[in-house]
């Protein structure tokens, strides 16, 4: 803290026995502490009255709707006091109700659930997918067979006529039975389907290779061709 120049001047008190220094201050070195631990007033806000801007009609009305509302709320106050009261006299009064019918649940009306059906059938995931891989190349075969088969009929129609024939009967009789099957099979995949075995999966797969490794390029002049090589390879449907 640094020195200060000031010098106050000094006079000496006599006490009788004794005399004591008092430091005399002046008036100018009071006002230069009058500041120090003085409390501050702080002065309070000050708010302007808020500005009713209603008529006074309408300041007449909501105070009306307001000692209104006060009196409901006060009688439904009596109300629910009288109820409340009524209830305890009842209560009072009159036995209570069995405990078995307070803690029993209030059950709805019973609706028995419609029967199963009898002929409900459940289906195995792996014949659906068998079925679903199947159908196009059952598709795919059919569409080579009919121009084929075509051929056939008119080569019956020919021995029916008594006209020549390149086919022997024998040939077409089994060749019209396979076609039969295959078109049992085709219409009624869905039915069938879930009625194969493994074993004939696998056999229906290897005679619709059978079937589509067969060349039907110049079906017209290669036909008895095509019927022998058909039979040669002898493709087994279930």
């Amino acid at each position: 803290m640094p020195k200060s120049n000031m010098k106050f001047p000094m006079r000496v008190v006599n006490h009788g026995d004794y005399s004591t220094m008092e430091i005399v201050i002046s008036d100018e070195v009071k006002g230069m502490f009058n500041h120090v631990a003085s409390r501050k007033v702080s002065k309070a806000p000050h708010y302007p009255p808020p500005v009713n801007k209603r008529s006074h009609s309408e300041s007449l009305a909501l105070q009306q709707e307001s000692r209104e509302d006060t009196m409901v709320l006060s009688l439904l106050a009596r109300m629910g006091m009288e109820k409340q009261q009524q209830s305890l006299q009842d209560r009072i009064s009159s036995p209570p109700s069995p405990l078995i019918s307070r803690i029993s649940p209030h059950y709805s009306p019973y609706t028995p659930p419609p029967s199963i059906a009898t002929n409900l059938h459940f289906r195995r995931t792996k014949l659906l997918k068998h079925i679903k891989e199947f159908s196009p190349l059952l598709e795919a075969v059919k569409i080579r067979l009919d121009p084929f088969m075509q051929k056939l009929m008119v080569e019956d129609e020919r021995e029916y006529d008594g006209l020549t024939i390149r086919v022997p009967k024998e040939v077409r009789d089994y060749l019209f039975t396979f076609h039969e099957r295959f078109e049992d099979l085709y219409q009624n995949l869905e039915e069938k389907g879930h009625k194969l075995t493994n074993k004939q999966w696998r056999e229906l797969k290897g005679a619709l290779k059978k079937i589509g490794g067969i060349s039907l390029v110049n079906l017209e002049d290669r036909l008895l061709e095509i019927c022998k090589e058909f039979v040669a390879l002898e493709p087994t449907l279930p």
